[in-house]
């Protein structure tokens, strides 16, 4: 039986309140229910009892630290083969901040299933995400900017929930077969 139970991690760049909008709003584009999961939590205990169903989990806290248990949230993800999004907010200037990189690069190292990386709100810097080697699917908008402005630098497909969305789930395929 394949899981469909996704983990969403913060790289640290969105604070806490736009991390649980944007997963809420991931949620409703997936048609599934977003459940919440601590970092601090021994992450093997955890996901030996996670849901094994389609929903998305929100993972509060830094998810690279170790914690009591000796063990971080992505070394775990990884061991268990657990799909994971990443999400980040990109600079004033657009710029996307290094601890992004660092995070894909963790997840890289421990063999996490990455389905890929969402930008939540602030402009999407086209050239910039072209060049940068990370594994973009998408932009999210930020609970102060529902509303996209049309731009050159701005594709729609980046911006199209149902583009997304299937992009999501056709890596999520790819990682359960």
């Amino acid at each position: 039986m394949t899981n469909q139970t996704i983990f969403l991690l913060n790289t640290g760049s969105l604070p806490e309140a736009e991390m649980q909008y944007a997963s809420c709003l991931l949620a409703e584009l997936w048609g599934c229910k977003v459940l919440q999961e601590n970092c601090s939590k021994n992450p093997n205990e955890s996901l030996k009892h996670s849901p094994n169903q389609r929903c998305l989990i929100h993972m509060f806290g830094d998810p690279g630290a170790r914690n009591k248990s000796h063990c971080s949230w992505i070394e775990a993800l990884g061991a268990w083969r657990r799909a994971t999004i990443l999400f980040t907010k990109p600079l004033p200037n657009g710029k996307i901040e290094g601890t992004t990189a660092a995070y894909v690069a963790l997840c890289e190292k421990f063999k996490v299933p990455l389905l890929g990386l969402l930008q939540v709100d602030g402009n999407w810097e086209d050239k910039e995400r072209r060049v940068d080697g990370l594994p973009w699917c998408g932009w999210l908008p930020g609970k102060e900017n529902s509303l996209i402005e049309e731009s050159d630098d701005f594709p729609e497909m980046y911006c199209c929930p149902d583009f997304i969305i299937q992009l999501l789930q056709i890596k999520l395929k790819s990682f359960n077969s």
